[in-house]
């Protein structure tokens, strides 16, 4: 609480100014962890949709034509290795 009016004193705001900007970085910073975890049931859901859609593919298709499905889930996994990355490090800061 001695940080609290230090603060308060040196910008002359009042104290209670500063429940409100906790409160709405907390708002904040659980956006961003719902994001998080929207993007990892999306992308996890994209990604068996994929794998399925190979698995489909390959069993009525030549090598010839699956391989563009193959590439496409691994790409889809890299770029959600990539989201995932990025994510953390803005988690962070």
């Amino acid at each position: 609480m001695i940080a609290r009016d230090m603060v308060a004193s040196s910008l002359g705001l009042p104290p209670q100014d500063f429940d409100v900007t906790v409160d709405v970085f907390a708002l904040l910073f659980y956006v961003h962890a719902w994001v998080f975890v929207m993007m990892l049931l999306i992308g996890t859901a994209g990604f068996v949709l994929l794998v399925l859609a190979m698995a489909r593919t390959i069993t009525y298709r030549q090598v010839d034509q699956w391989a563009s499905p193959l590439a496409n889930a691994a790409g889809s996994l890299v770029l959600a290795a990539l989201l995932t990355v990025v994510l953390q490090s803005v988690s962070r800061v």
